[in-house]
């Protein structure tokens, strides 16, 4: 499996990271959705794309699911360095009146922002977000997935 072919692997916690392939393939399973899992995926793609990753493999296997907020803010972490960056859509929700709602990366990340302002931690949107969630994760380094704010 890809969990088993060579390159160094950092596990984190919820989030386990590789680097494959002569190090352009990046591997990286998520057990679960939370807080620590979102700083935690922010420090590994940062490592991982450092080393020369520019592709990713997602492993969600027996990922039981976590909270709603926190798949968001990773879906986002994945797409910012899309074709569409902060523009990438990352859902869609429809409200009890029918009305239906497109959520960003950028603007998912600029919400976790103000959430964690609110909550004393001091997040920027973007890159700087990226950077936060790192320090978060133990100080293992910032720069987070790329991209912009909304």
């Amino acid at each position: 499996s890809a969990g088993e072919e060579a390159g160094e692997e950092a596990a984190a916690g919820w989030v386990r990271s590789r680097a494959l392939g002569g190090g352009r393939v990046g591997y990286v399973r998520i057990g679960q959705f939370t807080e620590r899992g979102t700083a935690e995926l922010t420090a590994e793609l940062q490592r991982l794309r450092s080393s020369g990753a520019d592709r990713l493999v997602l492993d969600l296997r027996n990922n039981p699911g976590g909270q709603v907020t926190e798949a968001l803010a990773q879906a986002s972490l994945l797409l910012l360095d899309s074709d569409a960056g902060a523009d990438a859509t990352v859902a869609y929700t429809v409200d009890a009146a029918g009305r239906v709602e497109r959520h960003t990366a950028g603007a998912i990340l600029h919400a976790a922002a103000n959430d964690a302002a609110a909550d004393g931690r001091a997040i920027a949107d973007g890159r700087a977000a990226a950077d936060a969630a790192a320090d978060a994760a133990g100080g293992r380094g910032g720069g987070g997935a790329g991209g912009g704010g909304s």
